[in-house]
């Protein structure tokens, strides 16, 4: 007797969810062993960056530019960055470590990307959670401000990152060198995204450049939610989410083109 459509529907979607969970346990048992603190590093290098810039800024004698505690105002833009970073890597390794699943035919590479960017997407909410709640205790922080906003920010860098680093793992399939050179290229982003200043102490002719920066614009979002009394008027959600999708798109078509091409059809369309 044939099963009815939708009940193929919901085996399939089980069976999909099933290898999403392999992926991303084999992901975790890779990354994080070796070492007695294991996941605990998630949390630890962002602490250790934090705690690192914050002491660097007391020496400088250096405040925030806006009336809030320094270790939180260092947080709200050391997060989004350093998930930003960490997801184009993982990006860029998990589709080059898998390869041999694509090649064998139990996974696509949508599905290591997916497992991927949905691991990562945990690691952040953690991360960010027990960063942000200790930095807020530590400095009596009330509370945040407007929570929607503030992890609207949060997920447009997460999207940046996850947008970027599709993109760069499909180039790097094509050459070392796009692997070699995507460090190099994303550098700027720490000196230009709005971690150490906000966009008012920013001269105009400066803030034109600026502007086409996805992920200043998420860190100034994220902070307009973040502070009660901080209101980014520079900020917009449409320059990451048109970002994020033509990067996506861009991705998906180099990955068709090199597909097609003989003796380079590394991956599947």
């Amino acid at each position: 007797m044939r099963e009815p459509q939708h009940t193929s529907l919901i085996i399939g979607l089980m069976n999909w969810l099933t290898m999403i969970r392999a992926l991303m346990e084999r992901d975790i048992a890779t990354r994080f062993s070796g070492g007695s603190l294991g996941h605990a590093w998630a949390v630890i290098i962002p602490v250790s960056w934090i705690l690192a810039i914050t002491l660097f800024f007391r020496w400088l004698g250096r405040d925030a530019p806006i009336p809030v505690s320094l270790p939180v105002f260092l947080a709200t833009g050391m997060l989004p960055y350093l998930v930003f970073r960490q997801i184009i890597t993982s990006m860029m390794r998990a589709l080059k470590s898998n390869r041999h699943l694509v090649t064998l035919g139990p996974a696509q590479p949508e599905d290591i990307f997916t497992a991927t960017a949905a691991l990562e997407l945990i690691n952040a909410a953690m991360t960010a959670a027990v960063v942000l709640c200790a930095a807020a205790l530590w400095t009596g922080l009330p509370g945040i401000h407007d929570p929607l906003t503030a992890v609207w920010g949060f997920a447009l860098a997460c999207g940046f990152g996850i947008a970027l680093g599709r993109f760069a793992a499909i180039l790097a399939l094509i050459s070392d060198s796009a692997m070699r050179l995507t460090p190099i290229v994303l550098r700027p982003f720490f000196w230009l995204s709005g971690i150490f200043f906000v966009a008012a102490e920013v001269p105009q002719w400066a803030l034109a450049w600026l502007w086409y920066n996805p992920l200043f614009h998420a860190i100034e979002i994220m902070r307009s939610g973040f502070f009660l009394n901080y209101q980014s008027l520079f900020a917009t959600s449409f320059v990451p989410i048109i970002a994020i999708a033509t990067i996506y798109m861009a991705s998906r078509i180099i990955q068709a083109y090199v597909s097609l091409q003989p003796g380079r059809g590394v991956l599947p369309a």
